[in-house]
């Protein structure tokens, strides 16, 4: 044996077995928890229709993308859209080989209130089941109690 062949297996890395990706939408049927990294912000006329996820939202005064940290080997992002119309489509959890998206439509009003939860000093956001519990909060502890008493309710 060569000395740098005896150096090279004494210093290198075990091999890491490589893991087959697990079945997305099995680990997804329940919610994740997940720490905001980063926020993006857009203001609309309300003349405009937005795109989020499978709904469109007629009327959007404004759109909050939200981004988490990495899930299950996906990125997490929340979507908030605003609008003025009377009726808000319902919200939604989608997967794509990238991403675990998931979407919230609430009146035009709610917008500045969303906009301080979301640059708070420790906002979390959680996502996933059908995305009726999505859900945005200033702190974990308030997302994990709201779950535990069954504040938080899917009708």
């Amino acid at each position: 044996m060569n000395p740098f062949e005896a150096l090279n297996r004494s210093t290198a890395k075990p091999e890491q077995p490589i893991r087959p990706p697990a079945e997305p939408s099995a680990s997804w049927d329940g919610y994740v928890w997940t720490k905001v990294k980063a926020a993006r912000a857009t203001v609309f006329t309300g003349e405009n229709t937005l795109v989020l996820g499978p709904s469109s939202l007629p009327f959007a005064t404004g759109h909050i993308e939200i981004n988490g940290q990495r899930e299950r080997g996906l990125r997490t992002s929340l979507h908030i859209g605003f609008s003025r119309a009377a009726d808000l489509p319902l919200p939604s959890f989608v997967l794509t080989e990238l991403d675990a998206l998931g979407t919230m439509c609430l009146p035009a009003d709610c917008y500045m209130a969303v906009m301080q939860l979301v640059h708070g000093p420790k906002p979390y956001f959680q996502i996933g089941g059908d995305g009726k519990l999505n859900a945005l909060a200033s702190d974990l502890t308030t997302l994990q109690q709201d779950m535990k008493r069954g504040v938080l309710r899917s009708y």
